[in-house]
């Protein structure tokens, strides 16, 4: 399972570099124009665009939003190693924001990918972010059976006594 764990965050690593959704924009110039117009001026060659969101290209250092999107990139990554190199315990809080965090991102990448139509890196994140979501919420729903058989033993063995 941590061997899926990290694959899932190196793919969503790379995600960052994919175009992960398209959307199309119809430039018309007056907002009164009758429907068969609009129409008419879509069909047109050069009245509308298509927009690729690519997190990678559009990343500008200066700017706050930038950090946060290349940070919901990089933080499966970042708690999946802290939690294979300290083997004492050190970050077993991460277990259980893990699952919190992987809540808050897929609504936030989720709602960018809603905005247009997703493309092969939006469908590629969607499934390894489904990935190591479920093995986040499997490991904390472990991490606190565990805690819970621990008290209960404790408590037997201290009653018995």
């Amino acid at each position: 399972m941590k061997i899926i764990k990290r694959v899932s965050a190196i793919i969503i690593l790379v995600c960052f570099f994919l175009p992960l959704t398209q959307c199309q924009y119809f430039l018309v110039s007056v907002p009164e124009f009758p429907p068969e117009k609009v129409e008419e001026a879509q069909k047109k060659e050069g009245t509308n665009y298509k927009y690729q969101i690519n997190m990678a290209k559009s990343f500008e250092a200066k700017n706050f939003g930038s950090w946060v999107f290349l940070f919901a990139f990089v933080w499966p990554l970042l708690i999946t190693i802290l939690q294979e190199k300290t083997k004492n315990g050190t970050f077993k809080a991460l277990v259980i924001v893990a699952p919190i965090f992987c809540a808050i991102t897929i609504y936030y990448i989720g709602y960018i990918l809603m905005l247009g139509r997703p493309l092969y890196g939006g469908y590629i994140w969607i499934v390894a972010m489904g990935t190591f979501a479920i093995i986040c919420v499997i490991e904390a729903i472990q991490l606190i059976k565990n805690k819970s058989n621990k008290a209960l033993s404790s408590d037997a063995a201290s009653g018995a006594g």
